[in-house]
């Protein structure tokens, strides 16, 4: 039995709304663990192997590879070891990192369609991934507007290839609303800020403006939601 994934909080650099990472050596002490995130999540490997695991797909890459992993879509961090002169770089984003509406204009349709198929992983095959990849890595040395801009053009490249192959054809990202979210913000806020304290569960049920049954009948539907997709 699959065991339950473990939501992540993801925070940008401070100015920025893109977290972007390059490790040039794998860390073999951070374990790989089973989790989702509301943020997107593009991730390019060269020269590296590994096993992939997002939503119910496994597989092996070897040498390189990209991969789009949409929002709330549980994966493991698959990364197993770097070659020689091999990088990994990642860039995770919330889909609407520019607004709720930038994406819904008429130039950004592709885009947003990509984001939604993200939700079932995608996979770039050879040529996408040969011609963008450099570009990828690059963003680690952008910054501001100069690096929004080379994004843009990297999603754009990515929503608009047909070279690309769907990891969970019949999906499996969770389907959250929008007030779990926000819920769920505050309560990492809290803890974040006291967590040298003891926080009973009647100071974090009051916080959301919840009674303590209420909270944690809440939580327990966004479990059995989360098991059934």
């Amino acid at each position: 039995m699959q065991i339950k994934p473990t939501l992540e909080k993801i925070t940008p650099n401070f100015g920025s709304s893109l977290l972007v990472k390059k490790h040039i050596e794998f860390l073999k002490t951070n374990t790989p663990f089973w989790h989702f995130h509301p943020e997107i999540e593009l991730v390019y490997v060269n020269k590296g192997k590994g096993k992939r695991h997002i939503g119910n797909h496994i597989s092996y890459f070897n040498n390189s590879q990209l991969v789009l992993i949409g929002s709330n879509l549980p994966h493991v961090g698959y990364l197993d070891r770097l070659t020689t002169n091999g990088s990994e770089t990642l860039i995770q984003f919330k889909p609407d990192f520019l607004g709720s509406e930038f994406f819904k204009i008429p130039e950004m349709v592709a885009i947003e369609a990509m984001f939604e198929r993200a939700k079932q992983g995608i996979r770039f095959n050879i040529e996408i991934k040969q011609r963008i990849g450099a570009k990828i890595e690059k963003l680690v040395e952008l910054d501001g507007v100069e690096r929004i801009t080379s994004f843009l053009e990297i999603l754009n490249d990515l929503a608009t290839t047909n070279d690309y192959t769907l990891l969970n054809a019949n999906g499996f990202a969770f389907e959250t609303i929008p007030q779990d979210s926000d819920k769920i913000e505050v309560i990492y806020k809290h803890i974040n800020e006291s967590f040298k304290e003891h926080i009973s569960l009647d100071e974090i049920s009051e916080l959301v403006s919840m009674t303590v049954p209420a909270f944690v009948g809440t939580l327990k539907n966004l479990q059995e939601k989360r098991l059934q997709n």
